[in-house]
């Protein structure tokens, strides 16, 4: 990895303590803190392999990734845990992308997904109601506007991707998360978009060139189900209240919410909301 390149990777962190209300920016790392490396053959992940996302992709190892979200991104013991793969770049609409290492609930249903039942709304009224919670006890503007991208099931992929827009202090901001369903569960791709002003079928072809990379082992792919395997208690609709944090037809999760991505455009950086109310460092390119 060149250093003129390294460079134009800036690390920024906003302040994390609640009621810190102004940003808290730290200097560039020296490119020898973190070994990333040239993404151009595939990644060999628990059940399956994540191909190259383009000809300048970088990822990181388990270990350097774990380590950044400890350092960088202030992230606690163990909750580096869940973390796969950080890749930086190779989409010409995907600054960030995270793979996250498989959730193994069992094998989830798709057949029971309906966008006509009522359920993506009650979900949608608990995330809302919880981020105005949250708002309220860290002192924050924050409004969820609306779906960017309705919660879609695609069967044939299947997968599940969404994308929430609020409003931070007036600006517009994007929580964008999808996951790739297995013999086993799923597994989680979180992306950050290179622009805010990105349009929703921009947005889903980038999420969904994005999964396309990833290819499950022959015997973890959704198809290779058998009868007597392990069947996840929820369906689609309860792995979207999942992401989102907040329990499936109640009342919102003690305001907690799933981690978010969120593209905050007035200050120009990316960051991660975790449930801990931290808010964290993530890459942005120059």
């Amino acid at each position: 990895m060149s250093r003129s390149l390294f460079e134009n990777i800036v690390f920024v962190c906003v302040a994390a303590v609640i009621g810190l209300s102004e940003p808290a920016i730290r200097p560039a790392l020296a490119e020898e803190d973190y070994h990333f490396l040239n993404f151009t053959a595939p990644i060999p992940l628990s059940r399956g392999t994540l191909d190259p996302t383009g000809e300048d992709a970088l990822t990181l190892d388990p270990a350097d990734a774990c380590r950044l979200a400890n350092a960088e991104w202030g992230w606690g013991p163990g909750e580096c845990d869940t973390l796969a793969r950080v890749v930086v770049g190779g989409d010409k609409d995907i600054d960030t992308l995270l793979v996250e290492k498989p959730t193994d609930v069992g094998y989830v249903d798709l057949g029971d997904w309906s966008d006509g039942d009522g359920s993506i709304e009650r979900i949608w009224d608990s995330f809302a109601e919880s981020i105005r919670a949250q708002s309220e006890r860290i002192h924050k503007n924050l409004k969820p506007l609306r779906w960017y991208i309705r919660p879609t099931v695609d069967p044939d992929k299947q997968y599940l991707l969404y994308a929430v827009l609020l409003e931070w202090d007036g600006e517009p901001v994007i929580n964008v998360k999808a996951t790739k369903f297995d013999r086993y569960g799923y597994i989680v791709f979180s992306v950050v978009p290179k622009r805010s002003d990105i349009s929703p079928a921009d947005l889903k072809a980038a999420v969904e060139r994005a999964m396309g990379s990833y290819h499950p082992k022959p015997e973890a792919a959704y198809t290779s189900y058998i009868s007597g395997d392990k069947v996840a208690a929820v369906g689609a609709a309860g792995v979207l209240a999942t992401l989102l944090g907040v329990k499936y037809g109640k009342a919102a999760a003690a305001g907690i919410f799933a981690v978010a991505l969120i593209f905050l455009k007035k200050l120009g950086f990316v960051v991660l909301v975790l449930p801990v109310l931290l808010v964290k460092k993530l890459f942005r390119r120059k």
